[in-house]
């Protein structure tokens, strides 16, 4: 139990070591980085970090007809969506793409061109 202890105690350092945090509404002073000067402002709490939620994206393939004067070529794309429904705005990802994968995190997504595979970060 000795490391136990000694974790206890670095632990319990560590919280005296944290300045307070200050009251809500009280002034503090902030620094602004343009003009490097303190200016008092009230403080509203503490940052706290707020996740954006994703947006469902769908991957959906769909024929894609060519047209120069009279010749027509016929061939696969693969669009990004927010959703099924139609008339929603859309993203080209590829042309003449066969198979489509996103990733579970919805961050990326993969797909083959002539059985090279390719791969797309979404996002940041």
């Amino acid at each position: 139990m000795v490391n136990g202890e000694m974790v206890t105690l670095v632990k319990s350092l560590k919280m005296r070591i944290d300045p307070p945090i200050p009251i809500i509404g009280s002034t503090v002073f902030e620094l602004i980085p343009a003009n490097p000067i303190l200016r008092p402002v009230r403080f509203r709490g503490s940052w706290v970090w707020q996740k954006s939620p994703a947006p469902t994206l769908i991957p959906q393939n769909q024929p894609l007809t060519l047209r120069f004067d009279q010749s027509n070529a016929q061939d696969s794309s693969i669009w990004l969506t927010r959703g099924k429904e139609k008339g929603l705005p859309a993203t080209l990802v590829a042309v003449h793409a066969s198979q489509t994968w996103m990733s579970d995190s919805k961050n990326g997504i993969a797909y083959l061109i002539d059985g090279a595979l390719f791969f797309r970060s979404i996002g940041k």
